[in-house]
């Protein structure tokens, strides 16, 4: 296996992981070590699962041309990833509850100090 090949197998997967921390880093630097809210749960992991299909369709999409034997193949999928990962984001922020279960209330650093 070449090189190349490596690469474009390992950047999606790099690319959406940094995209995954990024609700944790901003969590840390700018909510003040506050926890995510599972908005930005959600948020965060179809971002993620959205750049890993997009980085994906983008590295490879000359064989996905001559997979389909079209030569704009690729973009059809990149929409079809795009829509449907945008619909699941979206029914999975409508599906979520409002209120925690019982025992799962999260508490910040901050509140533990003031105890």
């Amino acid at each position: 296996m070449r090189v190349e090949n490596i690469v474009r197998l390992l950047l999606p997967l790099f690319a959406a992981f940094v995209i995954s921390k990024s609700g944790w880093l901003y969590a840390l630097w700018f909510q003040r070590d506050q926890p995510i809210t599972p908005f930005q749960k959600t948020v965060t992991k179809y971002a993620s699962l959205l750049v890993l299909g997009i980085c994906y369709v983008g590295l490879w999409q000359y064989e996905i041309d001559a997979a389909f034997h079209l030569r704009s193949a690729w973009q059809g999928l990149l929409v079809v990833w795009l829509v449907v990962t945008v619909w699941f984001a979206v029914r999975a922020l409508r599906h979520r509850p409002t209120t925690p279960p019982d025992g799962a209330d999260s508490i910040s650093a901050s509140a533990i100090q003031n105890r």
